[in-house]
């Protein structure tokens, strides 16, 4: 297994379909980098830190930060949950063939 790749246990914990957080879950930023390196293919550059940096870094290129800078929209302040489906939805968009500049235009 690759180190921060944990493809055995491919979870949904954060799909849209979900109202709630299965018992026993965290919803924590890392806990989302894992469930989406988890679904990722192995020879991508998807592992969970590769994850976290493309949803926020000390650079300020991340989907947070780009929230944040752009659209003064802090995710921060949303329950956790919500928050974790949210940023999944926007990690889906902008990995998408053609990506999400192609519909959501505030990602420079």
């Amino acid at each position: 297994m690759e180190k921060g790749r944990e493809k055995d246990k491919e979870t949904t914990y954060f799909d849209l379909d979900k109202r709630t957080p299965p018992d026993g879950t965290t919803c924590r930023l890392y806990s989302l980098c894992k469930e989406i390196a988890a679904g990722c293919d192995a020879g991508t550059d998807n592992t969970i830190e590769d994850v976290y940096k493309k949803l926020t870094n000390k650079d300020g290129s991340g989907i947070i930060d780009h929230l944040k800078a752009d659209l003064n929209f802090d995710v921060t302040k949303y329950e956790d949950f919500p928050k974790c489906q949210f940023l999944k939805l926007l990690y889906r968009y902008e990995k998408e063939p053609g990506g999400a500049r192609a519909r959501i235009h505030f990602f420079g």
